[in-house]
Formats: C-alpha cells, structure tokens, sequence
C-alpha cells in the first residue's frame, strides 16, 4: 500500500486564481483604500521585486481571504492527482481563514494549512516538520521556483507546475516521470 503524502500549493498549482496582491505604490494606476497601487496576480507577485518606494503589508492580501470561484480556472493534471492522492494536503500562502472558501469547491477529505505567509521558506520550513516517519515519501506540488530548488536540495520529490499562456507543463523531480505537457 502507497503511504505517500501530497501536498498541494492552491494558486497557479491547483487553479489559476484571479485574486491579487495590492503594492502600495506611487506608480500604482489602482486607487484602494485612498492610496495608489498595482494589482498583481500570485505568479506575477512571486517575481516581483519592491522599489524603495513601495510597500506590501496585511491590507495587500485581502482578496486572498476568499477565492473567486466564478473566474477560478481548474488545472486539471494536478487537480486530477489531488482528488486521487488518498492522503493529502494543501498548503497555500493564503490567510487560514481562507479554508473555508477553499473547502466549499474541494471538499473535506484533506488537511489544510494557510500560511498568511508567500515566502518559499515558509512552505519549505512547514513541510521540513512533518513526520515523515509515518509516510513512505512526501510528494509536494507547487509552482514557485525557489521552492521547488529548496525542495530539489532537500531530496524531497517534488512537480513544478507552469502554466504559461494555453498551456501547462508538469516538471517531475525525484519520481520516475520526467516533463509534461497540457493544452488548457
């Protein structure tokens, strides 16, 4: 019997999510809350690099207490192996209270962290104290790059997701598959 664990990122890993991050920024060309700011998708936040003039604080994630199912786009290979993996998690940098709205689509059958937290070395540090004594290997499943190189070091098997324009590749390290590809 297969005792491995899976852990799932949510955004850009299980759906492509339209929630955004607020940069509070004087180049912004949004107004929230009185204050210019640029609206950034979860990929594009992953990349992007403040200015000296910008700041991100708790108010920049509040789309994120919810998801927005009505333009949520299923990704259909991992969320394929989400509603397979008998023993699995997700593990998302969203605030916990956003388990509920997450549940609502997916279910009860997974244990659930929110993180509140979108550094890679948060994710790495949580999934470093599972007892992995009780499971035969972890897979995890995410789309940050500097995770997936953490986890890569570590020896954790891992799948990079990309999904770039109309397609989706899946990128395995340490299982047997190699890469993927998938038209959305």
């Amino acid at each position: 019997m297969d005792k491995s664990f899976h852990i799932f990122d949510f955004d850009y890993t299980l759906y492509l999510t339209t929630e955004r991050v607020l940069v509070w920024s004087p180049r912004g060309n949004y107004i929230s809350n009185g204050k210019n700011c640029l609206k950034l998708n979860a990929n594009d936040f992953h990349h992007y690099e403040l200015a000296s003039d910008e700041e991100v604080n708790e108010e920049s994630f509040e789309e994120f207490n919810g998801v927005n199912w009505q333009n949520a786009r299923p990704i259909y290979p991992t969320l394929n192996a989400f509603n397979c993996a008998p023993s699995k998690m997700i593990l998302t940098a969203r605030p916990p209270y956003s388990e509920n709205a997450i549940r609502l689509k997916l279910g009860k059958d997974f244990e659930f962290v929110g993180l509140g937290d979108g550094a890679p070395q948060a994710k790495i540090n949580f999934i470093q104290k599972i007892n992995q004594e009780k499971y035969s290997r972890i897979i995890v499943y995410e789309d940050s790059h500097e995770a997936i190189a953490a986890l890569r070091s570590l020896g954790i098997p891992c799948v990079k997701v990309k999904v770039c324009h109309d397609k989706i590749s899946l990128e395995y390290f340490g299982l047997n598959k190699r890469f993927v590809s998938y038209k959305i």
